[in-house]
């Protein structure tokens, strides 16, 4: 599938995008809207294979339907672990069905681009709500009531997903757990570093160029949609070349911001003190942006999903502890609500768990 995000408008009646119509996305099977070949008839279009497949898997507890959705070597990248093979998919499916018995997705948006001809690429923003009422990774059920919100990028074709990322607010599943989020992720790292595992740390941050500063312009994955290279533009500007300014000239005012774990910020400056907040642990990190894609949103606005890593060295105090010098890595996706040339709404998905299990990794 080619790298570039192409956003041509799609074919007349094809739904660009879930927000709030999950009723009809999940109605009856209907006429066949967008040139699906090779996707199984109930599908009326790549949104409605989304949203539909995953609420038949989850919801509805057709875990064999993997079999028919999922390449026999598809890959399942998350920070912890990677997985090549459908059958890994299967067991986790099981394990985290078991820990959450009455698990509910809510399917909030869908994001794509791409054809039946060259593949898909979907980012799909789901919120879970449960109790958890059975073992889990993180131990024995607390029967306590859990919501969290999870991002997963798919590469689809012919009805099967080959290629997937996901991240999770796991920071919020383990404080809604009632659990120390230092001592999971230093139990977490114990059972890595048991099977070999090591933190890597190779070569200078990707955000400088030798002894000159970030370059002014972002180059990236390409997009021939100017609102989503202005959104890559926006994050190149806050995230590698430290200009908070941008947040006033892009950000509308009352913009909000949905940050780990599970929290809703509103305004500029708060989103401009997060991002400060961050960077101050990490002071030399760089923000690399993987994959972008957009659709149509409601009233002229536009959806934009990125894929990005911040990666950098822990040298400064705050929330993660005392610097201790190691790399890290955040893995994280944005979703963003773009109306009139500004952020309206910005879901920033990333996994701060997975740091505290890093801080813990032998280096």
């Amino acid at each position: 599938m080619s790298s570039k995000s192409i956003s041509a408008p799609a074919p007349e009646g094809v739904r660009q995008v879930v927000y709030n119509d999950i009723s009809a996305i999940m109605g009856p099977e209907g006429p066949r809207r967008q040139n699906l070949s090779g996707f199984d008839p109930i599908y009326a279009d790549f949104v409605d294979y989304i949203i539909r497949c995953t609420h038949i898997i989850w919801d509805e507890r057709a875990v064999g339907l993997i079999d028919t959705h999922y390449t026999h070597n598809s890959v399942v990248f998350t920070p912890y672990h990677t997985a090549y093979s459908r059958e890994e998919i299967v067991a986790s499916t099981l394990r985290s069905m078991a820990g959450y018995a009455d698990r509910h997705g809510f399917g909030n948006e869908v994001i794509w681009s791409g054809d039946d001809k060259t593949g898909f690429y979907s980012s799909h923003r789901v919120t879970s709500v449960c109790r958890n009422t059975g073992w889990t990774e993180f131990g024995p059920p607390t029967h306590r009531k859990l919501s969290w919100v999870t991002v997963a990028d798919c590469m689809v074709f012919e009805n099967r997903i080959y290629k997937e990322w996901i991240v999770r607010d796991y920071l919020a599943i383990v404080l809604q757990l009632g659990l120390n989020p230092r001592e999971v992720g230093a139990s977490m790292a114990a059972k890595k570093a048991a099977k070999g595992e090591t933190l890597p740390d190779y070569g200078d941050i990707d955000r400088l160029r030798g002894q000159l500063p970030a370059p002014e312009a972002w180059t990236g994955p390409e997009t021939d949609d100017p609102v989503a290279a202005m959104v890559c533009q926006f994050l190149h500007d806050v995230w590698n070349r430290r200009r908070f300014d941008r947040i006033a000239q892009i950000y509308a005012p009352h913009a909000v911001t949905h940050v780990p774990p599970m929290r809703s910020i509103i305004g500029r400056e708060a989103y401009c003190g997060y991002a400060i907040t961050l960077l101050a642990m990490m002071t030399n990190a760089g923000l690399h942006i993987h994959h972008v894609c957009s659709v149509p949103g409601t009233g002229g606005e536009r959806l934009v999903a990125v894929r990005w890593t911040l990666d950098g060295h822990h040298d400064g105090p705050g929330r993660l502890g005392e610097p201790t010098g190691k790399r890290l890595s955040l893995w994280g996706i944005s979703h963003f609500r773009v109306g009139g040339g500004q952020i309206l709404e910005h879901w920033m998905v990333a996994d701060e768990l997975s740091l505290y299990v890093q801080l813990a990794m032998p280096a």
